[in-house]
């Protein structure tokens, strides 16, 4: 996968963490193309760029709890 690919693909799954439409995390992946191991790899990525995220059960989504924004 090229940066370009990899930089793209984090923005797909920063726009459904924000839009609160990922589903579970096989959902997630499955809505992506990727895995569920390469979903959670990712959410570390975007923790390590300042991203809190936490699975809101009752809303069945993963979501940002901070104010987070992707910038490339």
């Amino acid at each position: 996968m090229t940066h370009f690919d990899y930089t793209n693909k984090l923005k797909r799954e920063d726009a459904f963490i924000r839009n609160q439409d990922t589903g579970i995390a096989k959902e997630f992946a499955k809505k992506i193309g990727v895995c569920r191991k390469t979903i959670f790899n990712d959410m570390e990525t975007l923790k390590s760029l300042g991203a809190e995220i936490s699975f809101n059960k009752s809303l069945k989504t993963f979501v940002y709890l901070n104010k987070f924004v992707l910038k490339f």
